[in-house]
């Protein structure tokens, strides 16, 4: 993305004209059943690459919007939470939801009938502000690009990582993991700066980018876990996880996420688990124009209340072009809850029919 195209964030969210990139993500959809099995999606051997269109800028701020623009509560949805969230509520009526806002609430519960019962209380916690509260409560799998683009972006990646992981030995975590898209090195109770670097320096960048086969195993594996630790009374001590994709660019054609995601989502949600088990969020490296319509559209996709997507031009400023470790932490400590995410998502989203904006 060029300069003169990279969008300033605001307190209410990234505003970005609407592009077509939900047709990429949804494109090679298939038909999901409500099986609690594992879901396999089809593929074909191509390793072409996805691509998208460059975004442009919209000049206003979602503060400027008319008030003829706001959204009426009535037609968004409490989803699974046992009744509509009353700080939500207001921030709605009053047109000012934020995503900053919703990053400092405690979630709703869930309807008892929707959850199985037992899970781990802090579920329905507010998520936590500090580090050493994040790394106690939270699993965090760090799943990295290391596909032939990668190369000179390698020691940024190794860098970003650099602080939290300096964090897990600090506070004698156990709480780090890390494996890659195509090597198959994977670590578990990865601490402090000179694991990172033996980690990143056994790895070499090369090969395609199979984002959508590499979630895959790791979603299907985390839901098995799930269910292993509600079988063997572990449900209530089992942290949940959050998977931090750092990724330079477009998927391959043949390994699309968001039919992954979808299955994923679906499986959860027929297995009762509860809907803050598990997140995602992916963090562009580098500024290839391409990737950023393309993850930004997995926002769009299906059952995407787990998803969250933080693009190149909205830390370009603040991390001067890089992902810093400071950034990163902060994308990290700023994520939300997928119930949470899910009221953002519908504001958003009749924010967009309203404007033909686009607000993450």
């Amino acid at each position: 993305m060029s300069s003169n195209a990279a969008p300033d964030s605001n307190p209410n969210g990234t505003e970005i004209p609407l592009v077509s990139s939900q047709s990429q993500a949804q494109e090679n959809t298939i038909d999901y059943s409500d099986s609690k099995s594992s879901v396999r999606v089809p593929a074909s051997r191509s390793k072409a690459k996805q691509s998208g269109p460059p975004l442009e800028v919209a000049k206003e701020s979602i503060s400027k919007v008319s008030s003829d623009d706001a959204v009426p509560v009535e037609t968004i949805s409490s989803g699974r939470d046992e009744k509509f969230h009353p700080k939500i509520r207001t921030l709605v009526k009053e047109d000012t939801l934020t995503k900053e806002a919703l990053v400092q609430m405690p979630p709703m519960k869930p309807k008892k009938e929707t959850v199985l019962p037992g899970y781990n209380p802090k579920l329905d916690e507010k998520r936590p502000q500090e580090m050493k509260e994040y790394l106690k409560t939270y699993r965090i799998l760090f799943v990295i690009d290391d596909s032939g683009s990668m190369h000179s972006h390698w020691n940024e990646t190794r860098n970003a990582l650099e602080e939290i992981s300096n964090h897990a030995l600090e506070f004698y975590s156990n709480a780090l993991e890390i494996r890659f898209f195509n090597n198959l090195l994977q670590r578990e109770g990865v601490r402090g700066v000179n694991e990172v670097n033996n980690i990143f320096n056994l790895v070499r960048p090369g090969g395609g980018t199979p984002t959508g086969h590499v979630l895959e195993e790791v979603l299907n594996k985390q839901i098995d876990r799930l269910d292993e630790a509600k079988r063997s009374g572990r449900y209530s001590s089992e942290r949940p996880l959050d998977i931090i994709v750092l990724t330079d660019g477009v998927p391959d054609l043949d390994s699309p996420p968001a039919p992954v995601i979808a299955a994923a989502a679906t499986r959860l949600r027929n297995s009762k688990h509860h809907p803050n088990w598990i997140g995602i969020q992916f963090v562009q490296i580098g500024n290839d124009p391409a990737a950023e319509p393309t993850l930004l559209s997995l926002i769009d996709g299906a059952n995407n209340d787990m998803v969250d997507t933080t693009s190149y031009s909205l830390y370009k400023r603040e991390g001067n072009g890089r992902l810093t470790a400071a950034v990163l932490n902060k994308i990290i400590l700023g994520g939300l809850h997928p119930n949470l995410r899910a009221y953002w998502n519908q504001y958003r989203q009749k924010k967009q029919e309203k404007t033909s904006k686009v607000f993450y």
